[in-house]
């Protein structure tokens, strides 16, 4: 499973560093993809709503879950944009949300083939 996961660009080692062992890592994979549809939709509609607290809240939510899977890309791109949203931004959040979530919408797609 290691090598298919860093095939997928997930920095197994920090992944198993935060979660322990790779059976919990599986675990919370899951969850990571259980959070989808409300992680997902959530950004999206306070993006539209321009509800920068909300954006802030769930943007902090998907970097710090994201790392913890090795999804270090999108988890650094998540950060940027929660800076974005503290700072009310709007540029720097409208210039990259889409690409936010298409990362996000592709790593679940990724890693549902390993643990879906």
């Amino acid at each position: 499973m290691r090598d298919k996961l860093i095939s997928m660009g997930i920095d197994y080692d920090k992944a198993i560093e935060l979660t322990g062992e790779e059976d919990i890592l599986l675990i919370v994979m899951q969850t990571y993809l259980e959070d989808f549809n409300d992680t997902y939709n959530g950004i999206k509609k306070s993006y539209e709503e321009d509800d920068f607290e909300n954006y802030t809240i769930l943007v902090h939510g998907l970097k710090s879950a994201s790392r913890t899977v090795g999804l270090m890309e999108l988890g650094d791109l998540a950060e940027k944009l929660q800076d974005a949203g503290q700072r009310t931004d709007k540029e720097f959040i409208d210039a990259h949300t889409d690409k936010l979530l298409d990362m996000y919408k592709d790593a679940c797609a990724k890693l549902n083939e390993v643990v879906g």
